[in-house]
């Protein structure tokens, strides 16, 4: 019965141009795989104007564009075997054939005493670019909109199409990825049949896919520019789940994805490619081996996660990152992680517990201001020696900054400075202790902190001027006195 792709009849194997289902069709950009043409397949088509042949073609019958009278571009691949006038019987004496001056094509026509007459010299480079331009995207269009037409859940676009080759996304069921396919296009088929095989397999995990993938050497495209995400949107499986199979950098794309959303290949999660109103609903989050770095606010405002599974390959999560991710509990970072950027946590206040690994050399200020967690099991080796108790981020004898925000606090006896910006915007904040012990307040410390009407220090008056105060330290802080041993001091 043969299949109909834009205008053109081919046979069910995609090798052989059967005819045309329309007459009035423009355009014949026949895809790469195709080989052969029969005898009168665009007779009559008296609105062709151009038409592109592969390079896989090896027989174009007699009268194949027979009163094509509108005809004025062909472009013939670079071994393209058996030419023949008749194919361009009754033609305009205007047609141009456009082929690179170095091919077979090109020399077998200098041998027709008729096409010669019609051959425009191309330079490589030239004809390179002219047939990726007009070619290469219809001929990937066509290849894939009809080897999958048969698969279940299936979808495709073409992201990218430059010089050096394209980049496609597609989908079938719950397995999606972004495909790299060169600018020789002659074994597009038999790799997209590949990937389709592969992908077409609902019962195998992710991990197994992707092991897959790699063993046929099939090459995964990155979806970092605007061109890429912003056209592509992944859709759950019939279980819920989705698997994303690319490379490099993930800038993101919408998700429609239920339950577990599990990503493949990628070395860098890029900045917002998660955040609020780029995915939706997934609660499950599993990123695997090869993941570097987590770029800053990647996951921002992300409050459906449950739970994110990190790779051991992590090494830099940057600041904001995981801001405002309300669904987490509880978190395990893997061992290989080196950097904690500021913020990284800031408000998830549903984060209870937290399990951050010794390879760790440096976090920042307020990773886990706003969140639940009380207590941190043990300190980590840092530049300054840094551990959660009783609800503060303490490095050494500073608090760096409040982990739970509550309404009245007592500072811990042994902090000896309360650093910069502590409690900044500490919204819930009414009343604090500061003991004695304290001989340093940083700059900002209680900036914005608009409920604090209450502030107790454990010492004298006169070892309360004593204390360093830095700028701006209570700027919009509502108290007026500090409350001391021996009497108030009016602020």
């Amino acid at each position: 019965m043969g299949k109909t792709v834009d205008g053109i009849i081919y046979s069910d194997d995609m090798e052989t141009v059967e005819g045309v289902s329309d007459k009035g069709i423009k355009s014949a950009l026949i895809p790469e795989g195709v080989k052969y043409v029969v005898m009168q397949a665009f007779k009559d088509c008296s609105a062709l104007e151009e038409v592109s042949i592969p390079d896989s073609m090896l027989d174009i019958k007699k009268s194949a564009f027979k009163n094509c009278t509108s005809l004025m571009t062909v472009s013939l691949g670079d071994n393209v075997e058996c030419l023949d006038s008749s194919w361009f019987f009754a033609l305009k004496t205007q047609y141009e054939i456009k082929c690179r001056s170095e091919s077979l094509t090109y020399k077998l026509i200098k041998r027709s005493s008729i096409l010669k007459a019609h051959v425009k010299e191309l330079s490589h480079d030239d004809a390179k670019s002219k047939k990726i331009k007009q070619v290469q995207g219809a001929s990937i269009d066509a290849v894939l909109s009809s080897l999958l037409s048969e698969a279940a859940g299936e979808k495709y676009q073409i992201l990218t199409n430059r010089k050096t080759g394209l980049s496609v996304f597609f989908q079938i069921g719950k397995n999606a990825g972004s495909f790299r396919f060169s600018q020789n296009s002659a074994k597009w088929i038999e790799k997209i049949r590949k990937i389709i095989e592969i992908l077409s397999d609902q019962e195998k995990d992710g991990a197994e896919i992707y092991a897959e993938l790699k063993a046929n050497k099939i090459s995964l495209a990155d979806m970092s520019t605007s061109e890429s995400y912003e056209r592509a949107t992944i859709n759950a499986g019939a279980d819920g789940n989705a698997n994303l199979f690319s490379s490099g950098r993930y800038k993101g794309c919408s998700t429609n994805v239920k339950n577990t959303f599990s990503v493949y290949g990628i070395n860098t999660v890029g900045s917002c490619s998660f955040a609020i109103g780029r995915s939706k609903e997934f609660k499950n989050l599993i990123l695997t081996d090869g993941l570097k770095k987590i770029e800053d606010n990647a996951f921002w405002h992300s409050r459906h996660i449950k739970s994110i599974t990190f790779p051991e390959t992590l090494e830099v999560i940057e600041r904001d990152a995981f801001r405002m991710c309300n669904g987490l509990t509880s978190v395990r970072l893997p061992e290989s992680l080196l950097e904690l950027g500021r913020g990284a946590f800031l408000d998830c206040e549903n984060l209870s517990e937290i399990y951050i690994p010794k390879s760790i050399k440096k976090i920042g200020a307020l990773a886990f201001s706003g969140t639940n967690i009380e207590n941190l099991g043990y300190s980590i080796s840092l530049d300054v020696e840094f551990t959660i108790k009783d609800g503060f981020a303490l490095g050494n004898d500073e608090l760096l900054y409040e982990t739970v925000h509550k309404e009245n606090l007592k500072i811990p006896d042994d902090v000896r400075k309360i650093g910069k910006k502590a409690f900044f915007y500490s919204e819930k904040l009414q009343s604090v202790f500061i003991p004695e012990s304290v001989k340093e307040i940083d700059e900002e410390a209680f900036i914005w902190a608009k409920s604090l009407t209450q502030i107790t220090f454990g010492g004298t008056v006169s070892e309360w001027k004593t204390v360093k105060k830095g700028n701006a330290w209570n700027l919009s802080v509502p108290a007026k006195v500090v409350h001391c041993a021996d009497g108030d001091f009016e602020l």
